[in-house]
């Protein structure tokens, strides 16, 4: 197992993992639709809570910046080993996805959940009918919070629009017959239109099958808050003693205990 060294603290593959899954239940830390992704005191106080639940737990001495500095290494290197095998695979085919397996990055799976904010990039991509592209290369251009939509029409797009929209105000008013070139180019806008609609509620569906657990969550959300109102020493302890079952069944689940 890789050790890596926070000053003279030793992180071990189980802090790591355990670092992941207490950053993911935080959305100001990854998640940039988040409403406090931006606010930094508030992700300070995040990674802080996090330190010493780490600490506690598994008998460390790790600050709050060591917690960022950790993710951050982690988030870097399975976003590049993504970017690399997307590019492979793109390259060389079926035999790339037999080099990608071989090589997966050994927190591929925990750190899946950041692909939420390439998907949401995606899903305006295609929405605003942008087509596909490669997210990854993008994301290295430019900042993950700005997206295609904020930038202005091109004279190119602008004029395509515009010609759409005449076609459509021509054929509503003017009752023309469709000739066969007008009529396959409204057939092609229709195709790409059902495509792009296919592929949002298809991403939608996704999300609403990630959102199974949001009720039960609520519930223990809501006990917790519930017990702290009345006891706030005493919900510390309800919530550490949660976040602990949590991590060790996770653990279990995983054959690492």
């Amino acid at each position: 197992m890789n050790n890596e060294a926070a000053g003279a603290v030793k992180v071990t593959d189980d802090v790591k993992a355990h670092i992941i899954d207490l950053v993911k239940h935080k959305d100001i830390l990854w998640k940039v639709k988040s409403r406090g992704y931006k606010l930094d005191a508030e992700k300070s106080a995040a990674y802080l809570e996090i330190s010493n639940q780490v600490n506690e737990l598994h008998s460390l001495s790790l600050k709050g910046e060591d917690i960022q500095n950790i993710f951050k290494n982690l988030k870097d290197s399975y976003m590049r080993r993504l970017k690399s095998a997307k590019k492979a695979m793109g390259n060389t085919g079926d035999g790339a996805k037999s080099k990608k397996r071989e090589d997966k990055f050994i927190f591929a799976d925990e750190l899946e959940f950041l692909l939420e904010n390439e998907s949401d990039l995606d899903i305006s991509r295609r929405v605003l009918g942008m087509g596909s592209q490669d997210l990854y290369s993008s994301s290295a251009q430019k900042s993950p919070v700005e997206s295609d939509s904020q930038r202005p029409l091109s004279t190119a797009s602008t004029l395509s629009l515009s010609s759409a929209v005449e076609d459509d105000l021509d054929d509503a008013f003017n009752n023309e017959i469709h000739t066969p070139i007008r009529k396959r180019r409204r057939e092609q806008r229709s195709s790409r239109a059902d495509e792009e609609l296919a592929s949002v509620l298809r991403t939608l569906a996704e999300e609403n099958k990630k959102n199974k657990y949001e009720h039960f969550a609520d519930e223990v959300a809501c006990c917790l808050k519930t017990v702290e109102d009345r006891n706030p020493t005493l919900a510390l302890d309800m919530k550490r003693q949660i976040q602990e079952v949590c991590y060790n069944f996770e653990k279990k689940s995983l054959d690492l205990l």
